[in-house]
């Protein structure tokens, strides 16, 4: 199979590029400054919303506008998203209120994606275009599970040279807590996950490639990807631009933004993990 997993169909449309930037702007301005960081389940039901939900159905309402149906489900999509992430940012009160009610943030983004599916659907709008779809999975599935196993050998290493990372996980007090809450944690980390990279290795960058190609859109994503690693131990976040425009380019060549999930998930499984045994 080529390596190439659509064409660039939209480089005519100034609108388009112009609409996906301005949309992931605002994701990292809603996850960052005015984003919810704890407890677990709150932090990664929103970043769910914030990297998930709102982009994709951004996606959505730009590749099926023209169709009652899908703009129907876009528009109800994009008020799930957005109804949360506007009374955490500018409601008095709101960010408390949710904070002390995850399971309406779980709703939400249950909700949202069960209208990006049926807009999808109905609409006849292909979100594999976007990086949902199982791609090229004869050629990615026998890889990520070669880079799964090289996963635990890299951090081990890594943990020894750089004491920075021991020092900073297992990042979250739950996962300190026991054996128990480090497993809750690192469930609640795949979920985040899902939302996470499809933003990153989804809409973003399948969005951007059909505008520009695969090399602009991966270079494009990396800087902010590697600015939102601020904060963690140098040699993270020095790693994550190399290491994310990699991943960047391997769910690209295997169409799809599902081994982008299972690898970062494991990745952070690992670190968790590894700081969790050297505690």
């Amino acid at each position: 199979m080529s390596a190439e997993p659509f064409p660039q169909d939209r480089s005519g449309q100034r609108a388009f590029p112009i609409v996906l930037v301005t949309v992931a702007m605002l994701a990292m301005l809603f996850n960052g400054q005015r984003g919810m960081r704890s407890p677990p389940m709150v932090w990664a039901s929103w970043t769910v919303l914030c990297f998930g939900c709102l982009p994709m159905a951004t996606g959505l309402a730009l590749d099926g506008w023209g169709r009652l149906r899908s703009r129907s489900w876009a528009v109800l999509a994009l008020l799930g998203a957005v109804a949360p992430l506007v009374a955490v940012a500018w409601v008095p009160g709101g960010k408390a209120w949710l904070k002390g009610r995850p399971d309406l943030l779980v709703l939400a983004v249950t909700l949202c994606v069960g209208c990006l599916v049926l807009g999808a659907l109905h609409g006849r709008v292909d979100l594999r275009r976007w990086g949902a779809g199982l791609g090229d999975w004869r050629w990615w599935l026998p890889r990520t599970g070669l880079g799964v196993l090289g996963c635990f050998g890299m951090v081990a290493l890594w943990f020894w040279a750089d004491p920075a990372m021991r020092g900073y996980y297992p990042s979250d007090p739950m996962a300190k807590e026991g054996l128990g809450g480090l497993l809750l944690f690192c469930a609640i980390l795949g979920l985040y996950m899902v939302g996470w990279e499809s933003f990153w290795r989804g809409s973003l960058l399948f969005g951007l490639a059909r505008c520009w190609g695969p090399l602009p859109a991966i270079l494009f994503g990396g800087l902010p990807f590697f600015l939102m690693h601020r904060g963690k131990p140098e040699s993270e976040m020095i790693g994550s631009f190399v290491i994310g425009s990699l991943l960047s380019w391997f769910c690209w060549r295997g169409r799809s933004l599902w081994p982008g999930v299972i690898l970062h998930a494991v990745l952070n499984l690992s670190v968790q993990v590894a700081g969790y045994t050297m505690m």
